[in-house]
């Protein structure tokens, strides 16, 4: 059940950049990563349902996470109440990488809404609404990209949002053609950055990985409740999210 929040994994420019990072030697760790996923969808959970597709690319791309620092403006309307409807993210990693991410539940739905950025050493490529690869790899040779032919990703979201793919793979690794690429752990350490994202907010402080399990759950769990019962708090008392 945690697994399928990987599936950018398999998106064709996701898996494109990754090939790129691992066979260049100026794409050696530690490396720096941004992301930035706008949304207009204000009846979701923020992270849980959509970040955190993009904090398992973050991991993808730059590995297992060690401290996560979170801020946020906005809180959900009251037919969806949340703690924020924009956050940013600084992510620091074991090997020493790090990543900033921008995340928004009220943005514009059909306008671009994904954007990631890996940096390396005199190099750095981009992957753009899940669409387009651009690889910049030389102060004065051409940038390298690739892009389907294609209308829109929105049309063609099954396959270019890396479902079909993960979907596919999983058939393989059944049938006993392939190894698996994903893991339930993978799964598992995404989700554990959106619950550290939850709790730097609450906190206002940064927050180390690995969590311990039942007391992070415990403390989502009454962040939850405050979250049902409207603000209840005054202004800048811990928690306590700015409205925007």
């Amino acid at each position: 059940t945690v697994m399928p929040v990987c599936n950018l994994r398999f998106s064709p420019p996701f898996r494109r950049a990754r090939g790129v990072v691992g066979a260049s030697g100026s794409f050696s760790a530690p490396l720096s990563g941004l992301g930035r996923m706008s949304l207009g969808y204000n009846y979701v959970d923020l992270f849980e349902g959509a970040t955190v597709h993009l904090f398992d690319l973050c991991r993808y791309f730059l590995g297992d996470a060690s401290l996560v620092h979170a801020r946020g403006l906005g809180r959900g309307a009251a037919r969806h109440p949340y703690p924020c409807r924009q956050a940013m993210v600084g992510l620091d990693f074991e090997g020493g990488s790090m990543a900033q991410v921008f995340t928004s539940s009220n943005a514009l739905s059909l306008k671009p809404w994904l954007r990631v950025e890996v940096h390396g050493d005199g190099s750095w490529l981009v992957v753009d609404d899940v669409l387009e690869l651009v690889v910049y790899d030389s102060e004065t040779g051409p940038a390298k990209s690739w892009r389907p032919v294609m209308a829109s990703t929105l049309v063609f979201d099954e396959e270019f949002g890396g479902y079909m793919p993960q979907l596919e793979h999983f058939l393989q690794v059944v049938r006993g053609q392939e190894q698996p690429s994903v893991v339930a752990a993978d799964g598992f350490k995404a989700l554990e950055i959106v619950v550290a994202t939850h709790l730097s907010l609450a906190r206002g402080e940064a927050v180390r990985l690995p969590l311990v399990p039942g007391e992070a759950d415990a403390e989502l769990a009454g962040l939850r409740l405050g979250w049902a019962q409207g603000p209840n708090m005054p202004p800048g008392a811990p928690g306590q999210m700015t409205k925007g």
